[in-house]
């Protein structure tokens, strides 16, 4: 998915690695939300989220390519919704953060 997602942005360039792509920063009002669907429920993420600013570097994109079908749902997502881990009830409970 990063690497769909990223290299069809507009201006996205790979930068170092095909890990992590650059993006204008000028385009972040443009570019797509990005929606997981887990157990029917949609958990949808903002550009403004998932594209890392800075100073000294420009935007980038926050979601990385592990490479394999495992997904580690991050700092991109963790800064969107609270999770509740529930190890006696085994299992994770998601709410939208304010």
């Amino acid at each position: 998915m990063q690497l769909i997602l990223s290299s069809s942005l507009p201006g996205s360039a790979k930068f170092h690695s095909e890990k992590r792509y650059m993006v204008n920063c000028n385009n972040i009002g443009q570019m797509p939300e990005v929606v997981f669907q887990i157990h029917g429920h949609k958990f949808v993420i903002p550009a403004s989220a998932y594209v890392r600013q800075s100073q000294y570097y420009g935007c980038s994109t926050g979601i990385g390519n592990g490479g394999s079908d495992l997904w580690i749902l991050g700092d991109v997502f963790i800064r969107q919704f609270y999770a509740i881990f529930s190890r006696a009830q085994n299992m994770v409970g998601l709410a939208t953060a304010r």
